[in-house]
């Protein structure tokens, strides 16, 4: 029988003080090692490291060599994405995708995170109303990262109409999450969202997000740099075709560094 898979790319983020190097030190693996069995474990060390809060961690397939060991932190005092706790709810079926009192109450209180992603989806496909914006903009702060997901798709899909208003400020947070998942909603959403130019988005992009898009720009993994590359460039004034021309020449660090180099006044 084959044993585990083998760690083929480490990858950190969330660190601002403490040391990529420090956090995978912390937990006493390294490239080529068998993967972890417990997620737990790995997070519970991670968690007793001096000055991380919190901590999230998994393993997806497949780098050239193994698998892509994902190392999230969060550091105290470092910005947050709060998402709401579990919580019980109530039995509820998924309604029917033209139902739209039953999918508002089950996206809110439906106690299987299936059913209120399903929900969230469905709300995606109707008319947008401010009301429907709301309930999905709740949807984007569940407890669970796959209604997280959906919540956020669909926000992004009721932004076409110009009868509604979609608040970018939770997306925007999620590139601090400490889960990898909301974080590459949150880049593909608000790519979608400054498709066409809108300063004062990107200035708040940049204001709060701009370390972790050089975080995830820099991973070694590239299906998941290069869009947060792209979003660091388009946030840092780098034309879309300047950005799609530096990464396809192997120019992404030299590129980054450009970034941040202070600028002379």
């Amino acid at each position: 029988m084959s044993g585990p898979p083998k760690i083929g790319v480490i990858e950190v983020y969330g660190q601002r003080r403490v040391p990529a190097d420090r956090v995978v030190k912390a937990l006493g693996v390294k490239v080529g090692d068998p993967l972890p069995a417990s997620k737990v474990d790995l997070e519970d060390k991670l968690e007793a490291v001096s000055g991380i809060v919190r901590s999230h961690t998994e393993a997806v397939c497949c780098a050239a060599n193994g698998a892509v060991l994902y190392l999230g932190i969060e550091e105290r005092g470092a910005p947050h994405f709060q998402f709401r706790l579990p919580s019980a709810g109530v039995e509820l079926p998924l309604p029917a995708k033209d139902d739209l009192p039953g999918l508002r109450k089950a996206v809110r209180e439906a106690d299987s995170a299936s059913v209120r992603a399903d929900a969230a989806l469905l709300l995606g496909e109707l008319l947008g109303t401010p009301e429907i914006v709301d309930d999905l903009q709740f949807a984007a702060q569940d407890a669970d990262p796959v209604v997280r997901h959906a919540a956020v798709r669909s926000l992004v899909r009721h932004s076409i109409n110009p009868l509604v208003k979609i608040e970018p400020t939770w997306m925007i947070e999620m590139l601090n999450s400490v889960v990898l998942s909301d974080r590459k909603s949150a880049v593909e959403a608000l790519m979608e969202l400054t498709e066409r130019p809108d300063p004062v988005l990107l200035g708040k992009v940049r204001e709060r997000g701009f370390e972790s898009l050089v975080q995830m720009a820099q991973f070694q993994h590239l299906p998941d740099a290069l869009p947060s590359y792209l979003l660091l460039c388009r946030v840092s004034g780098v034309s879309k075709a300047d950005a799609e021309a530096t990464w396809t020449a192997g120019q992404r660090a030299a590129t980054i560094l450009r970034i941040l180099k202070p600028k002379k006044k």
